[in-house]
């Protein structure tokens, strides 16, 4: 397991997106970004999607997502699939920072980073394969969308989610 800093552009959003589920959480983690608070910030959990896609491939029932993957990512530069952590990713966007990750590769990754967060759920299973089962599912029950942090973001800010002095925050020089 290896800790990076990634742009938002480079990370897929998880497309659960509207509604924002706690505009709270958000708040306190762009202050935490903003301020460089980084030891009140779990690092997120990312998949490299060469690896998700290997699994995704393997799966018929997601043939029709495959597709839109494949024209998403001829005009995106995504290296990763992210697996929990919408509020931090997009308060680390709003507050113009890279985003903390960690790289999810096997169940020894997934082992150490379950040590990271003691409650709640972490956006990972108990093993690898559970773990992009989730993915699988989550994208199945969701629009056939993929969009990076900063998009997902972008469109909280057009649709209103998004409080005021965060959005002059981010457009500031």
């Amino acid at each position: 397991m290896k800790q990076i800093s990634v742009l938002p552009e480079q990370i897929i959003g998880l497309n659960d997106y509207p509604p924002l589920h706690s505009p709270k959480a958000l708040i306190e983690y762009f202050e935490y970004f903003k301020n460089k608070d980084y030891s009140k910030i779990v690092p997120i959990p990312l998949i490299p999607i060469v690896i998700v896609l290997l699994y995704f491939i393997q799966d018929q029932r997601l043939s029709s997502y495959i597709r839109v993957f494949e024209k998403f990512i001829s005009t995106h530069h995504v290296e990763f699939f992210q697996m929990d952590g919408k509020h931090r990713a997009s308060a680390a966007y709003l507050a113009k920072r890279n985003i903390i990750g960690i790289i999810i590769e096997n169940d020894s990754d997934i082992t150490k980073a379950r040590t990271l967060k003691d409650s709640g759920k972490f956006g990972i299973d108990n093993t690898f394969e559970a773990t992009i089962n989730g993915l699988k599912e989550h994208f199945l029950k969701h629009p056939k969308k993929f969009w990076t942090v900063a998009e997902k973001t972008e469109a909280m800010i057009e649709n209103g989610d998004i409080l005021g002095y965060m959005i002059d925050y981010l457009r500031s020089k």
